[in-house]
C-alpha cells in the first residue's frame, strides 16, 4: 500500500485497468526522473555557490531576494536567510534605489539592457552601514514563477584603493614643479 512506499493504487477491475496501470507507471517514472534531475541540478548549484568566495544573489522581477549564498555573510554581513524574502534594496545604498527600479521596469517592458551585465561596478550597503564596492555580473533565467535575475558579487575594495593611490600619485607628479625621474632597482632611468 501507499504506507509501504507505493506511489499509487490501481483498481484491478474494468476493461482499461492495464492502460490505467501503464499510464500511472509512466507518470511515476517521469516524476522520479524529474526529481532525480532536479536533485543533480540542485547539488551542482550548491557546490558552485558554497565553494566560492563570490556571493551569489537571485531576485525575482519585483527585486525580492529568492536566494543568497553563504558568502553574502562575509561580504555584506547578512546571514543568507535574513535576505531571502526581503527586497534587494536592503543591501542597496538609497541613492541607487529609484534608478534600480526604473531600470528593472524598463528592462521588463522592453527587453533592452541599459548596463553591461557581464561586469558593472556598484556599491552595496553592508549590514553595519558602510559601503562595499562590488564588481557584479548578472544573468537571467525564466522559471515556473517568472523571470529570475542572478548576480555574482565580488568585493573590489582592494582594487579601488590601489586605483585611488595611483590616481593621487599621478596627480602629484603632474602638478609637481620639480622634475620627476623613474629609476629601476639598479638606478637606471626608465
Amino acid at each position: 500500500t501507499l504506507a509501504a512506499g507505493a506511489t499509487d493504487v490501481v483498481s484491478t477491475s474494468g476493461p482499461d485497468r492495464y492502460a490505467r496501470l501503464a499510464h500511472r507507471v509512466q507518470t511515476a517514472a517521469d516524476t522520479a526522473r524529474e526529481r532525480a534531475t532536479h536533485e543533480v541540478t540542485r547539488a551542482r548549484f550548491e557546490a558552485l555557490t558554497e565553494n566560492t568566495a563570490f556571493a551569489v544573489v537571485t531576485v525575482d522581477e519585483d527585486s525580492t531576494v529568492q536566494f543568497a549564498s553563504d558568502a553574502v555573510e562575509g561580504l555584506l554581513g547578512y546571514e543568507p536567510a535574513e535576505l531571502v524574502g526581503e527586497s534587494l534594496t536592503a543591501v542597496m545604498p538609497e541613492r541607487f534605489r529609484d534608478a534600480h527600479f526604473a531600470a528593472i521596469d524598463r528592462y521588463l517592458a522592453t527587453g533592452e539592457r541599459e548596463l553591461d551585465w557581464d561586469w558593472i561596478e556598484f556599491s552595496a550597503r553592508h549590514r553595519d552601514g558602510h559601503e562595499v564596492p562590488l564588481g557584479i555580473s548578472f544573468g537571467e533565467r525564466t522559471g515556473r514563477d517568472g523571470r529570475l535575475f542572478t548576480a555574482v558579487l565580488r568585493d573590489i575594495t582592494d582594487r579601488k584603493e590601489r586605483e585611488e593611490r595611483l590616481s593621487r600619485l599621478a596627480s602629484a607628479v603632474e602638478n609637481s614643479m620639480d622634475g620627476v625621474a623613474v629609476l629601476d632597482d639598479d638606478g637606471n632611468y626608465r
